[in-house]
């Protein structure tokens, strides 16, 4: 009995299990989806062919820089004193023409030191007078002398020559020294140099200044020039720019609108730069401010367009059919890649 227990235990059982598991898996495997069979088309790309007419026109070298103004000065005053009066347009970002006054210091102590001096003139000039009396009066008794020793030599200092050239000598640098105090007069009105714009005040009225303090910063808006670098292979077409007579025009935007004014080349470099191996050149723009609707402003960006020369065998493409300065040409057949030569300013 036991034996047959020990049997259907280790035979049986495991076998009834195995057969149980296997009926399932095929139950499971009878019911599993088959994937859907999705059909493969293939895709052939559609190649548009146009024609593009070759045009004759000036080639234009596009590129882009930064506006700077080059003069720029710090005022100075070239004498001391207590600021009385400052210019209304004297401030951050007003515009003063040349020669206008853009502050006054007190001038108070240089009228006086004028009219001291005019004093040392005058006195200087009556000792001047009455040393050219005596000499005069000496060279009369000197003359009534000679007759009766006439082998006497007169003196300078007995004709009174020395003592005449010192009162001219003291006139002259009391004439010089009025002139010092009417020029120390006029320095007391602070002047601009140029056409410019405040870019910064220091001072305001009732300030002492000295000499050497500083007034403020005037920017000249009279010219502003543009840093530009160009490739080797733009020069090609730009064979006219080292005579100086290429025709370059400047763009900017500002206020949400486009500007345009000319400008000319007055500098090109005598070597490459090292790290790029492209030349500088600047370009100046003259009145950039002439009209107050359409500044242009310090460290603005702008395009620079270099006119060249004129080509026959131009062509104008749109942009979208270059990829990587390349263009798709259709020739007997096939689908060729060429380089662009040449692709700005004219996309």
């Amino acid at each position: 009995m036991k034996t047959i227990k020990k049997i259907l235990l280790n035979v049986f059982i495991p076998l009834i299990i195995i057969i149980i598991g296997v009926m399932i898996f095929k139950k499971m495997k009878s019911l599993k989806l088959e994937p859907k069979k999705i059909s493969i088309e293939s895709k052939i790309p559609i190649v548009k062919i146009k024609k593009f007419k070759s045009s004759n026109e000036k080639i234009k070298i596009q590129e882009n820089g930064i506006i700077y103004f080059p003069d720029e000065v710090t005022l100075i005053p070239r004498v001391m004193g207590k600021i009385i009066k400052i210019s209304d347009k004297f401030f951050m970002g007003g515009f003063v023409k040349k020669g206008e006054i853009v502050a006054v210091l007190d001038p108070q102590d240089y009228l006086l030191n004028i009219e001291m001096s005019k004093a040392e003139v005058l006195k200087s000039k009556t000792m001047l007078q009455k040393e050219l009396e005596e000499a005069k009066i000496a060279k009369m008794e000197w003359e009534l002398y000679k007759k009766e020793n006439k082998n006497a030599v007169a003196s300078p200092l007995r004709l009174r020559t020395p003592q005449v050239n010192s009162a001219k000598a003291i006139l002259k640098a009391a004439k010089a020294n009025l002139k010092k105090a009417r020029l120390n007069l006029q320095r007391t009105y602070i002047k601009s140099p140029f056409n410019a714009k405040v870019k910064a005040k220091f001072v305001s009225i009732g300030q002492f200044v000295s000499v050497g303090s500083k007034i403020g910063i005037l920017q000249s808006v009279e010219k502003a020039y543009v840093k530009i670098y160009l490739k080797n292979s733009d020069l090609v077409y730009l064979p006219n720019i080292f005579k100086g007579n290429s025709k370059v025009t400047i763009k900017y935007k500002f206020a949400g609108k486009k500007i345009q004014k000319e400008g000319h080349i007055i500098s090109i470099s005598s070597e490459l730069e090292p790290r790029t191996k492209m030349l500088e050149v600047i370009v100046e723009l003259k009145n950039p401010n002439s009209t107050s609707d359409k500044p242009v402003i310090s460290g603005s960006y702008v395009d620079v367009e270099i006119e060249g020369d004129e080509s026959k065998e131009l062509f104008r493409v749109p942009e979208n059919v270059v990829h990587n300065n390349k263009i798709y040409i259709y020739e007997n057949g096939l689908l060729l890649v060429k380089k662009i030569l040449w692709v700005r300013g004219v996309l």
